[in-house]
């Protein structure tokens, strides 16, 4: 299994506050990387859904989701990955149903780990596996941080924003007495917004704050952007000329010459 890991890139896109952009650039990311003849594996791991849907998927005809896989897994359990429109581009889905799986693991032994079993099982079939990870930091969020390496930090260049992310880091830290490998492989600003000088002043406090870790590109604040998930499509297939889109496959191409 050693040999797996080494060659996989596990990404988790991850934020302790909501609407930041994560499941944008967690969808966005992974057409990225496909379209770049990486076979790429998105696992929404939010009850909410966004991705799933975003990708076109409806969540109430899905007869398996993520959902089975944490509450029921065993050995010889079928892992749902579902094909997309993109060839080299994969689905773990998430539903609504995915809510009441921390109650109902509640008293499990090793909970915690099930996603990290889960994966392994299909590590080899991916060059990169992405995660979209809840906005909070109970079970769902724990198992993701157990089974992962790598954490983009999407930061909507707002305050309340750069304030969550200490309490990320926080709760890195205690996690990585478990999986010492996980840590913040960078932080990409989002909803960058060229009207105002505010997203200037937070985006220069970020890099002076975080340095190296913070990606060249930034996600400027794009309408269709916001308009493509109601599509049910990434930016990039929605509008491929936007500015948004541009944005996206610059930062797919940062990520790739990090690695």
């Amino acid at each position: 299994m050693i040999e797996i890991w080494e060659i996989m890139r596990l990404i988790a896109i991850a934020s302790q506050k909501g609407g930041t952009g994560k499941t944008t650039t967690a969808m966005n990311l992974g057409v990225c990387l496909a379209e770049r003849n990486k076979k790429t594996l998105l696992i929404d791991i939010d009850p909410q859904a966004n991705l799933t849907t975003g990708l076109g998927f409806d969540m109430f005809e899905l007869k398996q989701t993520i959902y089975h896989v944490l509450s029921n897994h065993h050995e010889n359990m079928p892992i749902p990955c579902l094909p997309t429109r993109w060839p080299l581009l994969d689905l773990i889905p998430s539903s609504l149903d995915l809510a009441s799986v921390e109650l109902e693991m509640a008293s499990r032994v090793g909970r915690e780990w099930r996603l990290k079993k889960a994966i392994e099982i299909i590590a080899n079939q991916y060059d990169y596996i992405i995660i979209d990870t809840p906005p909070s930091l109970g079970l769902l969020t724990q198992n993701a941080f157990m089974a992962y390496e790598k954490i983009i930090i999407p930061l909507q260049l707002h305050v309340y924003a750069l304030k969550a992310i200490p309490q990320l880091q926080t709760t890195i830290n205690l996690i990585r007495e478990f999986n010492p490998a996980l840590h913040i492989s960078g932080i990409v600003c989002t909803m960058y917004d060229t009207r105002n000088n505010l997203s200037r002043v937070i985006e220069e406090s970020v890099r002076e704050k975080f340095g190296q870790i913070v990606y060249t590109t930034v996600i400027p604040m794009n309408i269709v952007i916001a308009e493509s998930p109601a599509a049910g499509k990434p930016v990039l297939e929605y509008a491929p000329n936007s500015i948004g889109a541009k944005a996206y496959r610059e930062f797919a191409e940062e990520v790739l010459l990090n690695e």
